[in-house]
């Protein structure tokens, strides 16, 4: 069922990691990876070990491109998994596929009807903020349920203004891997 091209070493890290942080603590991780490290990549692999024990996944992102090209990025990495896209701007409302591309300007309102959902990953996790009522904080309030995890991407861990995006009082604990533009670079990952 899986088809998926050999990650790079901080991809495959950055996965560990996560599982690693969910299995042993309570808590919200973060992954950092600069743009064009492919954390799409990083996201469908941490689908796939979901699915593999029955999890249902949302993807949440802020815009529609991102939308589409998480949920192709996933279906061409994972042949015949179940994605649906819940987006006004890409004219689609499926919510009861086992993983969910949605944007949070049209599901904020409707995580309770996304049903069952063990794993939330919110891709460019720096826009969360911390104010009740924003729409970041009002899906995670509806979409609350046991066992539920969320897992942040971002290429940038601090907002300014309010500092760190991890933290004891914030919605993400730690980052779990971080890796650096200049090593990526100095690697041949990156130019």
């Amino acid at each position: 069922m899986f088809r998926m091209i050999e990650p790079r070493w901080y991809q495959k890290a950055a996965n560990d990691a996560v599982w690693n942080y969910l299995a042993e603590k309570q808590g919200n991780p973060v992954i950092v990876l600069p743009t064009g490290a492919g954390k799409s990549l990083v996201i469908a692999m941490l689908i796939q070990q979901a699915i593999e024990f029955d999890g249902r996944v949302v993807v949440l992102a802020h815009r529609k491109e991102l939308l589409q090209q998480n949920a192709d990025e996933i279906r061409g990495m994972i042949p015949g998994v179940d994605v649906g896209i819940y987006s006004a701007g890409l004219k689609a409302r499926e919510i009861h596929n086992t993983v969910v591309v949605a944007g949070i300007q049209s599901v904020f309102r409707k995580a309770a009807d996304l049903g069952r959902r063990h794993l939330v990953l919110v891709d460019e996790c720096h826009l969360i903020s911390d104010i009740e009522e924003s729409m970041y904080q009002q899906f995670f309030a509806g979409i609350q349920q046991d066992g539920l995890r969320i897992v942040g991407l971002t290429a940038t861990p601090f907002r300014t203004g309010t500092g760190p995006i991890c933290g004891p009082d914030r919605q993400f604990h730690r980052i779990v891997f971080e890796a650096k533009t200049a090593d990526l670079i100095a690697q041949g990952f990156l130019c």
